[in-house]
């Protein structure tokens, strides 16, 4: 139980001394930061979205779906997940993109 604690102690230490370091930002610094940490987002979600299509095209490339005509349920329900996975992360980059042009607008005007 004592190492459990000790990781939760350095944890919050960590979290505290983050909080205190964005403290001492100023309004643009606090923009960049959030502009760097949605553009890593948005090239996330466009990784994740190249890797879906690309899986699919290797599945069709190779007729992995007639190869194997037992595990056809299973493409079709691994299809309709990846479509709702793209619609996510399509709306997480829309999402994203806003706030940064908000947020460049904010700077840009104040």
């Amino acid at each position: 139980m004592d190492g459990s604690n000790k990781i939760i102690e350095s944890y919050n230490n960590f979290i505290e001394s983050i909080t205190n370091s964005l403290n001492d930002f100023n309004h643009e610094q606090i923009g960049a930061i959030v502009h760097l940490s949605g553009s890593i987002l948005i090239i996330h979600c466009l990784m994740s979205i190249i890797l879906v299509l690309f899986g699919d095209k290797i599945i069709k490339y190779f007729g992995i779906e007639e190869r194997y005509p037992k595990l056809a349920l299973l493409f079709k329900l691994r299809r309709q997940i990846l479509n709702i996975n793209l619609i996510i992360n399509f709306i997480i980059i829309i999402l994203v993109l806003i706030v940064i042009i908000y947020l460049n607008f904010l700077i840009l005007f104040s």
